[in-house]
């Protein structure tokens, strides 16, 4: 019998939340909160932009890949459901909806 312990899926608003921290920090800072075109605020708000690029990107692969293999497999449809899933929790995230980012007692009580 094996003791490992299956690995839980991460959820959509984790997926959502882990791209716009990862472009987050990837972008240029001026060490400013919320003053200039690299402050805090500005990065943030640019860096869902750009995780909704790379969703978007996503999905038209996706959808291109149905039409070019001629496939209506449900994982490719099922696959397409949840990246637009994700880009209505980025969504979520920009309209800054209660609950949609993580918090800092997500991340102490290791819930993310």
């Amino acid at each position: 019998m094996n003791n490992k312990t299956k690995q839980m899926e991460p959820t959509t608003k984790e997926i959502a939340n882990k791209l716009v921290s990862r472009y987050y920090y990837m972008l240029p800072n001026n060490g400013s909160l919320d003053t200039g075109i690299n402050s805090c605020d500005s990065r943030y708000k640019e860096a869902i932009e750009c995780a909704f690029v790379a969703v978007d990107e996503i999905i038209n692969t996706l959808n291109y890949d149905i039409r070019d293999l001629d496939v209506r497999d449900n994982i490719l449809l099922d696959l397409i459901e949840h990246w637009r899933e994700v880009s209505t929790c980025i969504q979520k995230i920009k309209d800054n909806e209660p609950g949609s980012r993580w918090t800092l007692e997500d991340i102490i009580n290791k819930t993310i």
